[in-house]
């Protein structure tokens, strides 16, 4: 694994179709690490294993949401995977991007699209490929070396494709750089600032230029922020649709305060306990008890003080950042709550 000294992990991905060897890969390259699967696989393979079509196992666990996982994860570990990652929740995102920032590395293999042809989307909100924008590595097939079952490895680095940034001392970043970054004047351009079509690539001092960056280098302006709404907004749909108004409706996610999203969790919490202690399951208890964890998750991974966003709403400039959203049509009201 490539080792860059600057605290940053590596997130490999292995991204394909069915029967293409993801788990096998993912199985592979994780030698040594702490691996995970979305219980959901468990009905069909019969293990809590990592399972081949094949009949190989790779010792794991599984967990049902991407709070789950975050209870269950042994931090003293320095590698992690996860398979079958598209049936987790979107906050499955946000710690995938934790662990990085920890150092860790981590060995991710999914589906990459539905029977209809479009990205696989996850529980709640969004889609798998949001975490494919975070990679160091790898993607499809010919990122990888096939060398037999159970011999896959990750090539040799491709200079091609290096991350343009460079440190005060003008060191260029080692990390390959798969994301376009937009700058201005050498700075990178703002999250909410107006988007234009730019010209080339050529680092004009007076008009934007992109150039390759790798997502440590990456990070946009005011991005978090942007996040935090997102994430507060689908929150509190999420509840909405499934489980009906709450008394803690608000018109304003600026508003928003830790009480209320107690009052949500404790309502989660208990209608969880509800549904465990009823034996037998019925398969639509099942499902409802897969939604009540996915809002659990959303609202624990919130205010988790380093992987959630909860903090950002004592900044009062989101107010703006909030109507920006409105006057753009991306955030729209229902009876008192607000939508993404």
């Amino acid at each position: 694994m490539f080792d860059y000294g600057d605290g940053f992990g590596n997130l490999i991905v292995v991204a394909d179709t069915m029967d293409r060897g993801k788990t096998s890969a993912v199985g592979a390259l994780s030698k040594g690490a702490q691996r995970f699967k979305h219980i959901f696989d468990v009905a069909r393979s019969q293990t809590t294993d990592l399972w081949t079509h094949d009949g190989r196992t790779f010792s794991g666990d599984v967990a049902h949401s991407a709070y789950d996982l975050k209870t269950k994860l042994n931090l003293k570990k320095k590698k992690f995977a996860f398979d079958e990652g598209e049936f987790f929740d979107a906050k499955f995102a946000d710690l995938v991007w934790w662990l990085l920032l920890k150092g860790k590395d981590v060995f991710l293999g999914y589906l990459n699209r539905t029977a209809l042809k479009i990205p696989f989307p996850f529980a709640d909100y969004g889609n798998i490929n949001v975490i494919y924008a975070m990679r160091t590595f790898g993607g499809e097939e010919r990122d990888f070396d096939f060398g037999g079952a159970g011999h896959w490895r990750v090539p040799t680095f491709d200079e091609h494709y290096q991350c343009r940034h460079m440190d005060e001392h003008g060191r260029q970043c080692e990390r390959l750089g798969f994301l376009p970054h937009r700058l201005l004047s050498g700075q990178s351009v703002a999250y909410d600032a107006p988007l234009i079509a730019v010209g080339g690539m050529k680092k004009d001092q007076e008009k934007p230029y992109y150039e390759n960056r790798c997502p440590f280098h990456a990070v946009i302006p005011g991005e978090q922020e942007h996040f935090a709404i997102r994430d507060l907004a689908r929150l509190l749909a999420w509840n909405n649709s499934f489980f009906g108004p709450l008394s803690v409706a608000i018109n304003s996610v600026g508003n928003f305060s830790k009480s209320r999203l107690s009052e949500i969790l404790d309502r989660y919490y208990q209608m969880e306990a509800d549904i465990l202690s009823i034996p037998n399951l019925k398969p639509a208890q099942i499902t409802k008890l897969g939604r009540i964890r996915v809002g659990i998750s959303q609202a624990e991974l919130f205010q988790h003080p380093e992987i959630g966003r909860m903090h950002l709403f004592d900044d009062s400039s989101l107010d703006q950042k909030i109507l920006n959203l409105e006057n753009n049509h991306e955030l729209r009201h229902y009876n008192g709550i607000i939508l993404p």
